[in-house]
């Protein structure tokens, strides 16, 4: 207001520093835990794979109790997260220092940040991962958004620094966005959805009922069926489904149930009667839809249950609320590269600090290539 003056020694939030921290996952307090809940809602860019809901019951299911959380703070309030790990090699290279920390469920590195506060959050995060003790000087920020606001305020917060930093691998996978928001219309023919519609008509014929699309997020006896669906397969067989493994069923359980709970959890069923023949298990933030994971009936392979899956959800997706979907698959998949035209770019950086650290960024990239090379030649 225009004539309000600061009490002396007053300090404007904005100009207040802010401090990093970091804090075991296995001892956080309800305080922190709740604002690390409130800024998922509203980070700069949304990663449902570091909200707490995944976060603290994937270190308790999966982690090896040195998991922690890097956390900004201002004044008491939570600026920005990361949940971070102690690193003692890297990618089976002997190396010290602090990586950030992923689980089999969490398919994007992006750390969480308020949209005003960019630039102090990276300043403080790149200052603390920069300072971290334990010896060794390499910082390993894996599978984050590259081309976004976040990564661009980490690398100028490393550059300013002057911390060495390289992109140790990248690669594009698939975004699809509604065309209200910009977003380019997938193809609805093509030889590969003309095949797949030939194949959904076989299928209807072959079990004599027709096939639809059922969302069952509310429905807690999905996510039941969705475990013995994976298990009913060859993951099953091999022990890896995640029914076979008490942990991992655990985590999907905490966590589905929490972002349930939340209104952002979704699990989509591709049903023919009763019968579930391929179900998807997708979480949301920020107005985004992010793919976990797939299961489907092997005993229906010929006629591609998950590819007809991610059609039904592409065409439903399309006609719904939230703006964009994020397919969180590997360069391999084939089928949402040719149905989703628009990408974004996910990388692992390296930043090195002090002489080992700056050593290991400039070493690793052409030890990577001479194991790459060594393979290929055992491989010939």
């Amino acid at each position: 207001m225009p004539g309000r003056r600061r009490p002396a020694g007053a300090v404007r939030m904005s100009e207040a520093p802010a401090t990093a921290r970091v804090v075991p996952i296995a001892s956080m307090d309800a305080r922190l835990y709740g604002a690390w809940r409130e800024l998922a809602e509203w980070a700069a860019e949304p990663n449902p794979f570091h909200h707490p809901d995944l976060v603290v019951p994937g270190a308790r299911c999966l982690g090896d109790g040195g998991e922690a959380l890097l956390a900004v703070e201002r004044r008491g309030e939570l600026l920005g997260c990361l949940p971070v790990r102690p690193l003692r090699r890297w990618h089976g290279v002997p190396v010290r220092g602090i990586a950030s920390w992923r689980h089999d469920y969490c398919l994007l590195g992006t750390p969480l940040t308020r949209p005003e506060s960019l630039e102090v959050s990276a300043r403080a995060m790149v200052g603390a991962l920069a300072g971290a003790r334990g010896g060794g000087g390499l910082v390993a920020l894996e599978e984050m958004g590259g081309d976004g606001p976040v990564a661009e305020a980490l690398v100028t917060a490393m550059a300013e620094r002057g911390l060495s930093c390289v992109e140790w691998e990248g690669h594009e996978r698939p975004v699809l966005r509604r065309p209200d928001g910009g977003g380019t219309v997938p193809s609805a023919g093509g030889e590969r959805i003309d095949r797949l519609a030939r194949a959904r008509r076989a299928l209807e014929r072959t079990l004599g009922v027709a096939v639809r699309l059922v969302d069952r997020s509310e429905d807690a006896g999905a996510r039941e069926r969705f475990l013995a669906l994976e298990a009913s397969g060859w993951k099953g067989r091999a022990g890896t489904a995640m029914a076979c493994r008490p942990r991992h069923a655990d985590l999907f359980r905490a966590t589905t149930a929490a972002f349930a709970a939340r209104g952002r959890l979704q699990i989509l069923s591709l049903e023919a009667g009763v019968r579930p023949i391929a179900m998807k298990w997708n979480l949301l933030a920020g107005g985004a839809v992010f793919h976990v994971k797939t299961a489907y009936d092997e005993g229906l392979s010929r006629y591609s249950p998950g590819a007809q899956l991610e059609v039904e959800a592409m065409s439903r997706f399309l006609s719904g609320g939230e703006l964009w979907m994020d397919s969180c698959t590997d360069p391999g998949n084939a089928l949402l590269h040719s149905l989703w035209k628009e990408r974004r770019r996910i990388a692992t950086l390296l930043a090195g600090r002090g002489l080992v650290g700056r050593t290991s960024v400039a070493v690793l990239p052409s030890m990577r290539r001479l194991r790459r090379w060594r393979w290929t030649r055992a491989a010939a």
